[in-house]
């Protein structure tokens, strides 16, 4: 199959991604300028980061298989990491990114409940709950980054 071009706009950052990806989601990444696509019709269980030259990796697969799903990224502020720049006081603080994906359709589950998460530097994601119901097509945002 041949890749496509897919134009990923955040609110600082413009991704033009060659991809065979559909049905995905992409969450932006401003601290590495970078976008996140998870899931979708080709790699239904795939994390990849990308940045403006293309791929840059893979992060941990999914435990569900998921199309059509709600995404979004978040920072834990309570896990404050470090800083960037070694200095005290920090001058560009910076904590622990979370990526949350929920819901979606798979063609072996059909509408899909369960939600997960992954936190920087984990090794794998991990269920965190469901919603009331099996959703597909479902969007989701950070706001005030919760």
């Amino acid at each position: 199959m041949r890749k496509k071009n897919i134009l990923v706009i955040t609110n600082s950052m413009i991704f033009s991604i060659f991809s065979n990806d559909r049905e995905a989601c992409a969450i932006p990444d401003e601290k590495t300028e970078s976008v996140i696509i998870t899931g979708g019709y080709r790699s239904p269980r795939k994390v990849k980061r990308f940045n403006l030259n293309g791929f840059v990796e893979n992060l941990p697969n999914m435990l569900t298989e998921r199309e059509n799903h709600g995404c979004a990224g978040y920072h834990q502020d309570d896990k404050l990491v470090g800083w960037r720049d070694g200095r005290c006081p920090p001058t560009d603080m910076f904590f622990i990114q979370v990526l949350l994906v929920t819901g979606g359709w798979y063609v072996d589950y059909g509408n899909l409940d369960s939600t997960e998460i992954y936190q920087e530097g984990q090794r794998q994601w991990r269920e965190v709950g469901t919603l009331p119901a099996g959703i597909m097509r479902i969007r989701g945002a950070p706001v005030d980054n919760t």
